[in-house]
């Protein structure tokens, strides 16, 4: 509990600010007049709410661009996506756009690869992102993007050198490998499922992940890394080298060794660190509590990266996280795993993103839940064999292809029903941009049925209830 009033509380300063520190303090105060001291623990959490502040990030300062040819020069900062007629890429300019500074989608076409942490110049167009479509617009927002290049020309100052080099080699080893192994949509699933990659689906295939609010799969996340340490301990079997101070260091390397193969995006950063400190956790004896884990591992995270707070693929993870853990605290395990559980899941992770994507995207996928119900048992069973494939492709080729064909079956199997639901439904709910008020209820319906279905918020609910009317009771016999 302790982790959890101190982490919500760097948290609240950074997304509140002053007002989460004077709510802290106030608190504090109240505690310390009721004990007669100062508690430390309240002390320590006005600290960090305090902290939390100063280390938000502040307000992005988008330069003036208007729409014509450019040249950039900058740094690849994201993990270049292979696209039907080139590749795309996140650059962060050092010159090129007057005196400040830009951070441009590229899309590319037909000119030579690049890798995340080359420094290159790009040649084309620039397109704003008031000149964009709504959709457009807010889906470059998210990825941090403040403008558009189309661009026709990428020259290469200086390539990727030292572990981004390799990186980028072993990344490309293993999508060539699936697209060689299973051609089109399946092997572009099995990229994106294992390293985050999905750029080479059809755009029929692509727009229906996107109707269906089924993208998520192919993000890097807690699940993927989940998967990896139970395929770790299968292997280790039931010897005592699980229990070893060698073997959860050796599991920690291998987890962050995955986190920078996929580019550390903000949703494997958090999982990276959440998983670490389990192994550790249980290392010591002690039972991992998730959302305590989850709480200080987002306060970490965006005391490390503070950037990563306005992110759309943090607070998706974190949201659906959290959801996931609030839902299945006091389930036992294997419920997770009965069809029912699989519903219960899918319809958690939809409400708790509903907002951000309303918020971001303007839109709501209605087909969300009988998709990802239908789809999420064979997305663990596609990654288990794109993992084991996708590595020994980089040692034993052929044997390699063999592992991947249960998964390119599966992956075919989730193209197909991901396809056959969108073209059911249709698009998902347009709703524009909400007013706050409105984003605000819309939150707190959501968040209200995802605390109604959990066991430990209801007990904490009667727990909390029971006090109220206990204090109210003795207020009146006074």
């Amino acid at each position: 509990m302790t982790g959890i009033l101190l982490g919500l509380s760097f948290l609240g300063g950074m997304v509140f600010g002053v007002a989460a520190v004077v709510v802290v303090a106030v608190v504090a105060v109240l505690q310390a007049t009721r004990r007669g001291r100062a508690p430390v623990m309240a002390i320590v959490a006005v600290v960090l709410c305090l902290a939390g502040w100063i280390r938000a990030p502040g307000e992005t300062v988008v330069p003036a661009v208007s729409a014509g040819e450019a040249s950039l020069v900058g740094a690849v900062t994201s993990q270049p996506a292979a696209t039907r007629l080139g590749q795309s890429f996140v650059l962060t300019s050092s010159e090129g756009v007057g005196e400040a500074a830009i951070i441009a989608c590229v899309v590319s076409r037909n000119t030579d690869v690049v890798h995340q942490g080359a420094r290159v110049r790009v040649q084309g167009r620039l397109s704003p992102l008031e000149d964009l479509p709504e959709n457009r617009r807010a889906a470059l927002r998210a990825r941090g993007c403040q403008a558009l290049i189309d661009a026709d020309r990428v020259i290469v100052i200086r390539r990727a050198s030292g572990v981004a080099g390799v990186l980028s080699g072993i990344r490309e080893e293993i999508s060539g490998f699936f697209q060689q192994t299973a051609p089109g949509n399946p092997g572009a699933l099995m990229t994106g499922l294992l390293i985050g990659d999905d750029s080479a689906l059809s755009y029929e295939a692509e727009e229906a992940f996107i109707v269906t609010g089924t993208t998520h799969i192919t993000a890097v996340s807690g699940a993927n890394f989940a998967i990896l340490v139970t395929l770790a301990s299968m292997l280790a079997g039931s010897s005592g080298v699980r229990r070893r101070w060698s073997w959860i260091l050796g599991l920690s390397l291998g987890i962050w060794f995955y986190a920078l193969l996929v580019g550390l995006p903000p949703s494997a950063v958090r999982a990276a660190i959440m998983a670490t400190l389990a192994l550790f956790a249980a290392r010591a004896g002690r039972i991992p509590d998730f959302l305590t884990l989850l709480v200080v591992t987002a306060a970490a995270q965006v005391a490390i990266r503070p950037g990563d707070l306005t992110t759309l693929s943090f607070q998706l993870s974190v949201a659906a996280t959290l959801a996931l853990i609030l839902v299945f605290s006091g389930w036992q395990p294997s419920f997770a795993r009965t069809m029912l559980g699989v519903i219960v899941c899918a319809t958690a992770a939809h409400l708790a993103t509903a907002p951000i994507l309303a918020y971001h995207l303007g839109e709501i996928p209605v087909a969300s839940i009988p998709a990802n119900a239908m789809i999420v048992p064979l997305v663990a069973f596609a990654f288990y064999f794109a993992a084991m494939s996708g590595v020994m492709s980089l040692l034993l080729p052929g044997l390699a292809a063999v592992l991947a064909f249960p998964g390119v079956l599966a992956s075919s199997a989730i193209v197909g029903i991901v396809s056959w639901v969108s073209s059911s439904t249709g698009k998902g709910i347009t709703i524009g941009r909400l007013p706050d008020p409105l984003l605000f209820l819309l939150a707190i319906g959501c968040w209200g049925g995802i605390a109604m279905s959990s066991r430990d918020c209801r007990v904490a609910f009667d727990h909390y209830l029971t006090s109220i009317r206990k204090w109210v009771g003795r207020l009146r016999s006074s």
